[in-house]
């Protein structure tokens, strides 16, 4: 994982100095996110967002931001990314890229594997797919450049986070069940693809009077099965730690979905497919695992493969 970067105020001094957002007054880390630096940074003008980006190529950064653009102008809430002075959505500052955000109102909330989350399993729902209905048809620059959430990506991320098993043997063994583990997922070719946030964990959605207000984070979307932010949604939002799937909210879940994009009779069937792939990209970062038994992910799989 990168290392944050410790960004003084004469460090955020200078990068505003590349913008028309006021000097600077404080700044404040969110406790969300595990990637980058990001910042809540007010200024004599008001209140914004900055992502200090650890290690990400430029193509990745382009991608992103070019996404948000495309959003933005079709008025999907999420914040929108500020041009500098020279009108360039990414500066760069230390030889890192960063870009500046509007500050998006909303609260979190809690976990909603901790307490009853009524509303926003619907909503969130409802927002997700209509991105993926907003961006039928677009083709993003430096698709390529991002992670394919499907079987070539997971395999390539499991053999190389296995690099770090230091005994060849264990690593072998971990690759080989990895391997065999994947090739019994069924995702075929033809199912529905596009542009999939990726991260629909609860800390990357805002919500204001009962409304998803805000939808943060596009740093690990890609293109991929549509269906896997669906299984994504999920996972996150209907299988309490320790306690399995929730019938009940994964259904209320892919209801509110179809209510905006409405699902093929292949994405039902492949449906515990997706989902399995969910699992499995988790395993594929952490199969370096000391306890060798993943943890959650080991024990959703075996739970999906039980229910066929």
């Amino acid at each position: 994982m990168p290392v944050k970067t410790d960004l003084s105020p004469d460090d955020l001094s200078a990068m505003l100095a590349l913008y028309d957002l006021g000097g600077y007054v404080a700044a404040q880390p969110f406790p969300n996110g595990a990637v980058h630096t990001n910042l809540r940074l007010d200024t004599t003008k008001g209140r914004y967002v900055l992502r200090y980006y650890e290690k990400r190529s430029p193509e990745w950064i382009a991608f992103e931001s070019s996404l948000i653009s495309f959003l933005r102008a079709r008025d999907y809430p999420t914040p929108r990314p500020i041009p500098d002075k020279n009108c360039d959505i990414v500066a760069y500052y230390d030889g890192k890229p960063y870009t500046i955000f509007d500050f998006a109102a909303g609260t979190h909330g809690e976990n909603p594997n901790d307490s009853p989350y009524d509303f926003r399993y619907d909503e969130t729902a409802r927002v997700i797919a209509r991105l993926h209905d907003l961006t039928a048809g677009y083709e993003p620059v430096f698709a390529e450049h991002r992670e394919g959430r499907d079987k070539e990506d997971a395999w390539a991320i499991a053999q190389e986070t296995a690099k770090k098993i230091v005994d060849p043997a264990l690593r072998g063994e971990r690759l080989s069940w990895y391997r065999a583990e994947l090739d019994k997922i069924a995702l075929p070719a033809g199912l529905p693809r596009g542009v999939c946030h990726a991260d629909v964990n609860y800390g990357n959605f805002l919500f204001d009077g009962g409304r998803v207000s805000a939808v943060l984070d596009f740093d690990m979307a890609c293109c991929t099965y549509l269906v896997y932010d669906l299984a994504n949604l999920i996972y996150w939002w209907a299988w309490p730690p320790e306690k399995g799937l929730n019938f009940e909210t994964a259904r209320r879940i892919v209801k509110a979905y179809e209510a905006v994009r409405p699902l093929d009779e292949s994405e039902k069937a492949h449906l515990y497919n997706a989902l399995k792939m969910v699992f499995m990209m988790d395993v594929a970062w952490f199969i370096d695992d000391a306890n060798g038994d993943m943890g959650e992910s080991r024990q959703g799989l075996d739970f999906l493969t039980a229910m066929g």
